[in-house]
């Protein structure tokens, strides 16, 4: 059985011997590419629906322009989606294996910044489908209901490991994999999710420079170290 001080260590010892390229991959590669990025494009995309329908109104436009702005609006913000779900199928998806093999060696011994091309370099095809179905299976639980997606996500959190570690796994077997290591070990993960809480409020406190230097990998290794010690 595993403890939550077990893996803090363990993960804060792969912290210390790969400190700069852990911020690098999990505190500033990750944090702007793998998360994050949606909500500002939706906060970008809301302004930019406000400034033109203000400034319709300024101009005195018909109704019936108005209505035509905004479709044309609407259906831009569609095509943009569309592009950006492409990309993080493509691109961003793989490299999230990428960085999961990173996580394992940082905590086992060292780690390299090349690592994070494992998820183009082996089974590309497997890793963009696999993770496009995990994330389609978080999103459309948390659509049904958030706990659903909540349980859900608790279950394949182990799929990027499982990856990253067995290049010659097909999907299926990967996620059947994570939920059969995850049983029994989904509220204990909660758990060990919720003990962080403190340092992502220092994070929010410091405009989340201690996030990218500290919190994010720390909590990175942390779930590798999770993965190794249940995986058997």
């Amino acid at each position: 059985m595993w403890t939550r001080k077990e893996l803090k260590e363990k993960a804060k010892a792969g912290l210390n011997r790969n400190y700069w390229k852990a911020v690098l991959v999990c505190g500033i590669i990750f944090s702007f590419l793998c998360g994050g990025s949606s909500a500002g494009h939706a906060s970008m995309s809301s302004n930019a629906v406000l400034s033109s329908n203000t400034s319709s109104a300024d101009l005195g436009l018909s109704e019936g322009a108005l209505v035509g702005i905004g479709t044309a609006v609407l259906l831009l913000l569609i095509a943009v989606i569309i592009v950006l779900i492409i990309l993080k199928a493509l691109l961003i998806n793989p490299l999230e294996v990428g960085i999961a093999k990173f996580e394992l060696n940082a905590v086992n011994s060292e780690a390299n910044v090349s690592d994070l091309g494992s998820g183009y370099d082996v089974s590309y095809k497997r890793n963009a489908k696999a993770m496009f179905i995990y994330y389609l299976y978080i999103v459309i639980g948390l659509i049904i209901f958030v706990i659903p997606g909540i349980i859900i996500a608790y279950q394949l959190r182990m799929v990027p490991y499982i990856l990253a570690e067995n290049p010659d796994m097909d999907r299926k077997q990967a996620f059947a994999k994570s939920r059969e290591i995850m049983a029994g070990n989904k509220w204990k993960s909660f758990v060990l999710d919720l003990s962080f809480l403190p340092w992502l409020i220092l994070g929010s406190i410091t405009l989340g420079l201690v996030n990218i230097f500290y919190v994010v990998p720390y909590i990175h290794l942390t779930h590798a170290a999770l993965y190794e010690a249940i995986k058997k």
